[in-house]
């Protein structure tokens, strides 16, 4: 019997909901709110599980401004499918006096429809604004904002999973290693309020959570690039900062190199003031003889110019030059530039190299290449695919991320490969690898007295270990190679059993509240654990060092390098000799 709505269980178990109808259309679908969504916590979730017939298999549960609720729900072995809640309507896909259901996608797997289908005959007489209301935060949540979001630490100030949020995902790296390149001049019009509401968080700059390392050095490839604020203040508000925004386009003019293309972004000020950002980009074009492109008030401006550009970029113009390769989405990490010049040594030349940095001239040069190489990050999937479905002749080859000795090598040689330069890639492996192979055999075997670890927040911890989610890094796979004695994985058990453990040298560690965590953390042999937030007392208080992709570095040189930072990381004694001193990983104050 399900807790949702005890008292209507059994009483319709005769009904029948109306047959399914087609997909509706695009305009169908409920609008997603700007405001941030209330998420269901343990017990609700399990509740909706239960009355769906989804246990282990609903999760995620979350109610709108608007009152429509949308669930994510992932059958074993089938795909992750979305569905909404909404008020009735003729064009749902399932249609109760009170309520609709409309899934967006693919159409849904046969055994999730026949569950919504049941759910559907079970609480017919149920309105949506009752279901809405079986949407309840984890208790700690009452205390967030409305624009947090309960699932990250970034971006939150009071979430009830904060205590057991070890990973950022995608809020970690927004922002990171993403840069305008070339010869390019932004303008971005607005006050200096949003220009500094980001702080700069780079090698050298302590922060709470451990960014990762990329190489912003200016480089040669990069050209010259201009950033350009019009610093609005209070009398422009009043009458208007377009006469700020024309000055600052008018001084490009005088710069010794003319840029290539101008950009103008805008935050939202100007917007409310009604500024023609536009009128002032037309005054520039006919001026300075350039392109300028007003791209609007984006959280990423780099798709949006990509969106404009690509209409404009002819796939016939140019022909392929033999050995040349585009990097997609790999970013500045450290170690790629040797990865590179290994290509380079047996005849590869780079071209373009989109995402996270975007050259609008590169993107001209786009259709030459030979061979596109795409990098297992999920974050410029989107884009990526854009890329893709406008150059469907240009071949694609999607090597495993190049971490580790071994990974590194069969990244080189799936490209090698491919453009026929095997024989090459052979000879310059067996030249260099004297370079790394000595240390890295006797790194190995000092990593065998160590055990390492992770913490995950959900059931499914493969999916949060894997490279796509942790910025291309291939974790467990990484660790493996390392030679570690093993990984203990502490994975959250209050929603649903995790998924097993197959390989022997992985260790599950189950818990559902804060002093189950501090207890397998103390009990666990591992004496590093993988965290993004920097002064984690979690860990150091449990006696544990900390370890971040901030550590991490690609290619065969980086391997040696990731190995060594990491070992100093586990032999480090201070966390394991005083943590008694340090006071308690989970005061009850903070406790959900």
């Amino acid at each position: 019997m399900s807790s949702l709505f005890p008292e209507l269980d059994g009483v319709f178990a005769g009904a029948k909901p109306t047959p399914e109808a087609p997909a509706p259309e695009a305009d169908a679908q409920p609008e997603s709110s700007s405001a941030a969504p209330v998420r269901a916590g343990v017990e609700s979730l399990k509740s909706f599980a239960r009355a769906m017939q989804l246990e282990g298999a609903l999760l995620e549960v979350s109610r709108f401004s608007d009152g429509h609720v949308e669930f994510v729900a992932a059958l074993p072995g089938g795909p992750r499918e979305r569905f909404s809640l909404v008020p009735p309507s003729p064009r749902a896909w399932l249609r109760a006096p009170g309520f609709a259901i409309q899934y967006r996608g693919e159409p849904l797997s046969r055994g999730l429809s026949a569950r919504l289908n049941r759910f559907g005959a079970r609480y017919r007489r149920a309105t949506l604004a009752q279901l809405a209301s079986r949407v309840l935060p984890d208790e700690g949540d009452r205390f967030t904002l409305r624009w947090d979001d309960p699932k990250s630490l970034f971006y939150s100030y009071a979430s009830a999973k904060a205590w057991r949020t070890f990973f950022e995902d995608k809020e970690l790296y927004r922002g990171v290693c993403e840069t305008f390149s070339g010869n390019v001049a932004y303008v971005s019009h607005e006050e200096l309020e949003c220009n500094f509401n980001t702080v700069h968080s780079g090698a050298s700059t302590v922060t709470f959570f451990n960014t990762v390392e990329t190489d912003l050095e200016p480089r040669a490839s990069w050209g010259r690039r201009h950033f350009l604020s019009t610093d609005l203040q209070d009398l422009d508000v009043i009458k208007g900062g377009d006469a700020k925004l024309d000055q600052a386009l008018e001084s490009i003019a005088a710069f010794p190199e003319k840029p290539s293309m101008v950009l103008i972004g805008a935050t939202c000020v100007p917007l409310v003031t009604g500024d023609d950002i536009e009128a002032s980009a037309a005054r520039a074009r006919s001026k300075l003889k350039l392109p300028v492109l007003y791209l609007g008030n984006e959280n990423n401006p780099q798709e949006e110019l990509l969106q404009r550009m690509l209409n404009d970029v002819d796939t016939n113009a140019t022909r392929r030059v033999p050995g040349r390769v585009n990097l997609l989405g790999f970013p500045e990490l450290p170690g790629r530039e040797q990865l590179t010049s290994l290509l380079e040594a047996c005849g590869v030349e780079l071209g373009c190299e989109l995402y996270p940095s975007f050259d609008p001239a590169q993107l001209r040069e786009f259709p030459r290449a030979e061979l596109l190489i795409l990098y297992p990050w999920e974050r410029y999937h989107e884009p990526i695919t854009r890329l893709l479905q406008r150059f469907p002749d240009i071949p694609t080859l999607r090597p495993p991320p190049p971490f580790g000795l071994r990974a590194s090598e069969t990244w080189l040689r799936a490209v090698t490969d491919a453009l026929g330069r095997t024989a090459a890639f052979d000879s310059i492996w067996r030249e260099r690898q004297d370079e790394w192979e000595p240390a890295w055999e006797a790194l190995r075997a000092q990593a065998r007295g160590y055990r390492v670890g992770f913490v995950c927040d959900d059931s499914d911890w493969r999916a949060a270990l894997s490279a796509t989610r942790r910025m291309g890094v291939p974790l467990l796979s990484l660790v493996s190679e390392f030679g570690f004695a093993g990984v203990d994985v502490f994975v959250y058990t209050g929603l649903r059993p995790p998924a097993p453990a197959p390989e022997p040298w992985i260790t599950l560690r189950g818990y559902a509240t804060p002093q189950e965590l501090e207890a397998e953390l103390r009990r666990s042999r591992a004496v590093a654990i993988y965290s993004e937030l920097y002064f984690d007392k979690r860990l150091s208080r449990t006696g544990k060092n900390i370890f971040s992709l901030r550590d991490v570095s690609c290619g065969p040189r980086g391997a040696v390098d990731t190995l060594t930072r990491l070992l100093a990381r586990c032999r480090l004694p201070f966390y394991r000799r005083y943590q008694a001193h340090l006071g308690e990983p989970f005061p009850a104050a903070e406790a959900p």
